[in-house]
């Protein structure tokens, strides 16, 4: 067998000795083949050079030689081919170029040449002054420059020192290309000898800098790139010099760069060697790509953190035991739709959380809006991964939401409000109450006073109704405080102050009932500071929600509930109201929208406006409220009048102490003139039966047309006279309901009756009759005066000549048309002037409830029966036209009423 395998060695020997032999001849052709093509190198005719270069391309290159021959051709043509590449000539450099590469590409062993290669690029790309002119042979070198890194891989390690010239000179070529070129061999060379790059990789990181912020996206994802494998292969002590770059290209409108970013900055958490130093810094930039817009990038993104958290969990299993063999269920009010992360991404977060939000809170309003947008983002992610251990830091969190609830930017507000409603998630309330209450309380000098109400409406949002049922009352109790809910009047503030409502009744629902007052007395104060309709329709809607968790039907009910405590509570204050006062447009607000309830409580609602009117208050504040009633008698019977008062007898009881001055009077005159038009068109018929003799029947059918017009004009004066004195020490309680009760009726009964004959003899006769009944309840005086004036008149024509058919036979019937024409018109006028004197003491409590309501009823009835009896002789020829007008006119006079109240003391 040995010799047998001696033999086999034997003949393999000969075998590669003779093959070896034939690629030395081979190669020796080749080489005197093209000594005629090299010596013609040194001509000076550029032509000339470049044929022979041509020459020796398609003699080597291009004829397919095996790598055996063209690795001992390429070692006797490498000095010449290197000394072409400093030929004047562009096209011989750049053939030049492309047969080293090509070279390089073929031979079996590419690193012999480095030697010589290595110093000649380094001339001509790292020089302080660039040697090559020509932007795409520059190119080209690079691209020789990376395949020699490809080929020779670790071989280059003596050559750091020319690679680190080169590339720092090329990265920041002025060719776009060369860029992109270099940080591609960047790449490979780092790693390929990632023993020795670490060394010299810190004087990449200046030039990388440099250029990661070219105009042309490409550039910078080579660059981002080249930066990730310096730092992976370098020392680690860079991170800090290219992370507000990286981060700057997160804002990138190119998906690619953001993209770039987001895998250098994963490939860093999972491989760099000091990672853990980093995590605060590192951890940002991989969180704020999982909401980036494209899909690709946030998916990658959430695997890169995905594989970061099981790693860290893998290294740090012993730490975690605990917690894995005991995982916790999300909470009951999880945001819907949201993967909840791995515990090593949560432990990540809470364990850099602190060195996380100062940053965060000054990033947040940052002068740059796509940076706030970002951060705004950023600071929900880390709430997510947080969860409970975000209550340690809820002073920072709650004062970074106060400042950027005021963004501008709605999606800075929008991220901001989705983080505060997972604080109300994570948080226990009386944890977060604490602090928010005491916000609101406290008076702010800031120019965005509704920021904390925002905040706390999302909170709330986020919490449990079960949670915030014990907390009801207190929350209730710091709205409702003078200085939240009346301090400021903007929308935004009440549109705020009204969410925070709206978020209680949809949280806790019914357990709102036991802070239905402050509710109300909440709602009421926005619909009253309100200046915008839609905002106060806001609040209306609110207002019947309170009723639907209360199982209340209508408003009114609800009012009706608390319209005693609603009342007090405008009472306790009414003693410093201006005009400027909420408390009046509070009063209004709760008048007008409680409907008929205000009708119930009269008892209290009085002393509340008879102190408000006093001649001693604000004028502005007296006319508003003036305003405010005569809004509400308008419709009495469904506001104040609501329990139907009229027809009551006057109940005053009043109780004066001594001392009474008097001070002058004052005037109110109030006109209300009305106008009423009545027409009435009536058609009679007329049927007239005249006898003429024994047997004999005329029958004249009269036709009469009616027209009565009636016209009414009221016109109503009342003169109010309050006199007032001043200085009483008097307590009087005073409870005076005035009803008055005018019912007028009018019957006009004008009967005509007209006998008409031969010879002109016409009687008319007209009946007016006019009937006013007044009813006045006690401690009234009023004196009514109608007059009532009737005109009638009555023409009677006669025209000839007269026809009249008689056919004497037995029962002979003539028939006469008559025809009668009426119009009657009625004018009726009213005056009404009613003098009303009212003598009250100042000091005095003296709810007075005055109605008036005045019916007057008159109706107006005529009748003008009209008889014609026409006595004819035969033959008779008789044309008979009757023409009857009445004529209505009713005045009325002044109704005066006096009403005094005088004290005895």
């Amino acid at each position: 067998m040995f010799v047998s395998t001696l033999i086999v060695a034997i003949s393999t020997v000969k075998m590669a000795t003779t093959m070896a032999a034939g690629e030395e001849r081979a190669a020796s052709e080749v080489l005197r083949a093209l000594a005629r093509h090299l010596n013609c190198l040194n001509e000076d005719s550029k032509t000339t050079r470049k044929r022979a270069l041509e020459a020796i391309k398609r003699e080597t290159i291009d004829k397919g030689l095996s790598s055996v021959v063209l690795q001992e051709v390429f070692t006797c043509l490498l000095k010449s081919l290197l000394k072409c590449l400093s030929d004047p000539m562009e096209r011989c450099r750049e053939t030049a170029i492309h047969m080293l590469g090509d070279f390089i590409r073929c031979v079996p062993q590419p690193e012999d040449s480095l030697p010589y290669l290595m110093p000649v690029l380094t001339q001509r790309l790292g020089g302080k002054e660039i040697l090559e002119p020509a932007e795409e042979l520059r190119l080209s070198m690079v691209e020789v420059l990376t395949l020699t890194v490809e080929v020779c891989g670790r071989h280059l390690a003596p050559y750091l020192d020319d690679m680190m010239k080169i590339l720092q000179r090329t990265i920041v070529d002025p060719f776009p290309d060369v860029k992109r070129e270099s940080c591609k061999c960047t790449v490979h060379f780092a790693k390929s000898v990632p023993e020795h790059f670490h060394m010299q990789a810190e004087s990449l990181v200046k030039p990388l800098m440099q250029t990661v912020s070219h105009q042309h996206s490409r550039v910078r994802v080579s660059t981002i790139e080249a930066t990730g494998a310096v730092i992976q292969y370098g020392t680690g002590k860079n991170v800090d010099d290219v992370l507000s770059h990286l981060a700057q290209r997160l804002f990138e409108d190119s998906p690619q760069v953001r993209k770039a970013v987001t895998v250098v900055v994963g490939d860093w958490l999972l491989h760099l060697r000091d990672r853990y130093s980093y995590f605060h810094k590192l951890i940002p930039l991989l969180l704020s790509s999982l909401s980036d817009d494209i899909p690709e990038i946030s998916q990658r993104a959430a695997d890169l953190w995905r594989q970061t958290g099981a790693l860290w969990e893998q290294e740090n299993e012993d730490d975690l035991k605990d917690k894995m063999d005991f995982l916790l269920t999300p909470p009951d009010l999880y945001p819907a739709g949201v993967a909840r992360p791995g515990l090593g991404c949560r432990e990540l977060v809470v364990r850099n959380l602190s060195n996380l939000l100062p940053a965060l809170a000054r990033d947040v309003v940052d002068w740059v809006a796509g940076t706030r947008v970002k951060t705004a983002q950023l600071l929900y992610a880390l709430l997510l991964h947080a969860e409970d251990h975000c209550t340690q830091h809820l002073q920072l969190l709650l004062s970074t939401l106060y400042r950027a609830c005021n963004d501008p930017e709605s999606d800075v507000v929008n991220n901001c409000l989705r983080s505060a409603k997972l604080l109300g998630t994570f948080v226990s309330p009386e944890v977060f109450l604490k602090l928010l209450l005491v916000h609101l309380e406290t008076p702010s000098s800031s120019s965005s006073p509704h920021t904390p109400l925002m905040v706390l409406a999302a909170v709330l949002g986020g919490c449990s109704g079960e949670l915030l049922k014990p907390h009801l009352q207190k929350i209730a109790d710091t709205l409702v405080q003078p200085d939240v809910c009346q301090e400021y009047q903007q929308a935004v503030y009440l549109d705020q102050l009204l969410s925070c409502v709206d978020v209680l009744l949809s949280v806790c629902e019914k357990d709102c009932c036991s802070v239905s007052l402050q509710l109300l007395q909440v709602l009421v104060t926005v619909q009253s500071l309100s200046t915008e309709p839609q905002l106060t329709d806001k609040a209306e809607q609110s207002v019947v929600s309170l009723c639907k968790v209360q199982g209340l039907a209508t408003v009114a009910d609800l009012y009706r509930q608390h319209m005693d405590q609603l009342l007090q509570w405008l009472s306790a204050s009414q003693k410093t109201w201006t005009s400027y006062s909420p408390q009046r447009l509070q009063l209004q607000v709760i008048a007008t929208q409680s409907g008929p309830v205000i009708g119930e409580f009269l008892p209290l609602l009085m002393p509340l406006l008879q102190n408000c009117l006093d001649p001693e208050r604000d004028p502005e504040m007296r006319l508003h409220i003036f305003t405010m009633l005569s809004k509400l008698l308008l419709d009495a019977t469904h506001t104040l009048d609501s329990q139907g008062g009229g027809g009551t007898p006057t109940h005053a009881h009043t109780y004066r102490l001594p001392h009474t001055y008097r001070l002058p009077h004052t005037h109110t005159h109030i006109q209300t003139p009305t106008h009423a038009h009545t027409h009435t068109d009536s058609h009679t018929h007329t049927h007239t039966h005249t006898h003429r003799l024994p047997h004999t029947y005329i029958q004249t059918p009269t036709h009469t047309h009616t027209h009565t017009h009636t016209h009414t004009h009221t016109h109503t004066h009342t003169h109010t006279y309050i006199q007032t004195p001043t200085h009483t020490h008097t307590h009087t309680n005073s409870h005076t309901h005035t009803y008055r009760l005018s019912h007028t009726r009018t019957h006009i009964q004008t009967p005509t009756h007209a006998h008409t004959y031969r010879l002109p003899h016409t009687h008319t006769h007209t009946d007016s009759h006019t009937r006013t009944h007044t009813y006045r309840l006690p401690h009234t005086h009023t004196h009514t005066d109608s007059h009532t004036r009737t005109h009638t008149h009555t023409h009677t024509y006669r025209l000839p000549p007269t026809h009249t058919h008689t056919y004497r036979l037995p029962h002979t019937y003539i028939q006469t048309p008559t025809h009668i024409h009426t119009d009657s018109h009625t004018h009726t006028h009213t005056h009404i002037h009613t003098h009303t004197h009212i003598q009250t003491p100042t000091h005095i409590q003296t709810p007075t409830h005055t109605q008036t309501p005045t019916h007057t009823h008159t109706p107006t009835h005529t009748q003008t029966p009209t008889h014609t009896h026409t006595h004819r002789l035969p033959p008779t020829h008789t044309h008979t036209h009757t023409h009857t007008q009445t004529h209505t006119h009713t005045h009325r006079l002044p109704t005066q009423t006096d009403a005094r109240t005088r004290a005895c003391t």
